[in-house]
């Protein structure tokens, strides 16, 4: 009984590893006390370390089928492990077991989350509106709710009223300055998505995000494009630095940037590490492919190139069929005026393509990177060949970025 007692004691007092100790030595000499199973694996979900709790809960579950408690712990611990199908049908069970009048603080919250990484928006979003529901002051709630409007394409004034509703309930969130910057980037106020770049990088300046939509902004105002390339440069090194899944992306948007600011030659090196990091990314492929057309006739071949495996990876990419058509036309044009295009000659042809807009940018996790396939393609690249230019990207990805374009760390930058 004394264990019994220390163990809960610890449990309540947030000390789980105690805890643990305590409910470990319970299930010793009584392996079948399902809810020392539950609480133990409980106190591994909240030390984050799903793996190790999903065998409690599981063990728990077979002694009691019907515990809500632990059909949520387990839902919970297979959201820590991305494995969103499995986390549902917990979280649905527990719902069943569950009435309304019954559910915990956050509850909801976690339930729409896990929706909405399913692409199951309505859903979410209703999970999220009985949060409010519930408790209309808790700014996670509006928070989440004006991510999941955001991602299932709702309308944005709905957006931008549940985000800003949430940095007035908690001003020092800086998740939600970071959305709010994407959202007033995406709406056109520049202005605000620069201050609320601004807000969140001084909350937080190891968001890359933050950086990286304050950059874009600046980059459309136009009124200084080097402080904009300074902010997407420190994009690129903060997701480096601090291991962003969405390192591919901060390549992408400086790449752009720099095409967009008249620096092809920087911007196809950038463009060419994104897609290393991540192949089946169809928009780093077209927006290379413009950079391609941009460095002239001798590069209209590899634009074509770019722009034929963006469709392939998504034949719905209608900017990128446009681009190909047009370019294609370039090349018949120069194969019409030699019998053989010059390696890299400067272009003779005078058509003017419509200039590209900036490359959307989204949250949604990565498909997965193929190393050996970029690598391959790397390798066999002109302008990789020619230029050495895999050496750095082998380089970056074994943790040495002295190969790259980025310069010196420097001191972050917060003001507008």
């Amino acid at each position: 009984m004394e264990e019994r007692k220390l163990a809960f004691q610890h449990y309540r007092n947030d000390d789980y590893l105690n805890a643990i100790f305590y409910f470990s030595k319970i299930l010793k000499s009584s392996s079948k006390a399902s809810i020392a199973w539950e609480a133990r694996g409980d106190c591994y979900r909240l030390l984050k370390r799903p793996a190790e709790a999903i065998p409690d809960l599981t063990k728990a579950l077979s002694l009691n089928p019907k515990s809500a408690f632990a059909l949520f712990a387990r839902g919970e611990a297979y959201r820590q492990l991305g494995e969103y199908e499995k986390s549902i049908a917990d979280l649905e069970r527990y719902l069943e077991l569950t009435p309304d009048n019954k559910l915990e603080p956050r509850d909801c919250l976690v339930i729409g989350f896990v929706y909405a990484e399913l692409g199951r928006f309505p859903e979410g979003i209703g999970f999220f509106e009985k949060e409010i529901a519930r408790y209309p002051n808790c700014a996670e709630a509006w928070v989440s709710l004006g991510r999941a409007l955001f991602r299932s394409r709702d309308d944005f004034q709905r957006v931008m009223f549940c985000l800003e509703t949430s940095v007035k309930l908690d001003d020092n969130d800086p998740k939600a300055w970071v959305y709010l910057a994407h959202a007033y980037y995406v709406a056109g106020e520049y202005e605000k998505a620069i201050l609320a770049g601004t807000k969140a990088i001084k909350l937080d300046a190891k968001r890359y995000a933050a950086w990286m939509y304050r950059g874009q902004a600046r980059l459309m105002l136009g009124n200084n494009p080097e402080q904009a390339i300074e902010d997407l440069v420190t994009a690129v090194r903060v997701a480096i630095e601090y291991g962003s899944e969405y390192v591919w992306q901060a390549w992408k948007v400086l790449g752009v940037a720099r095409r967009t600011v008249g620096d092809p030659k920087t911007a196809l090196d950038n463009l060419t590490v994104s897609i290393a990091l991540n192949s089946n990314d169809d928009d780093a492929w077209v927006q290379r492919g413009i950079v391609h057309y941009q460095l002239g006739v001798g590069y209209y071949r590899d634009a074509v190139s770019d722009l034929k495996y963006a469709l392939a990876l998504n034949p719905y990419n209608q900017f990128a069929g446009a681009w190909l058509s047009s370019v294609e036309r370039l090349v018949e044009a120069a194969v019409l005026e030699s019998a053989s295009l010059p390696p890299h000659a400067p272009s003779k042809t005078a058509e003017k393509l419509p200039s590209a807009p900036p490359a959307e940018v989204i949250f949604e996790p990565p498909p997965a990177y193929n190393p050996a396939w970029a690598k391959s393609y790397a390798e066999s690249h002109s302008v990789a060949a020619n230029k050495g230019f895999f050496a750095k990207v082998r380089n970056l990805f074994s943790g040495d970025s002295s190969g790259s374009r980025l310069p010196p760390p420097q001191s972050p930058r917060s003001g507008v």
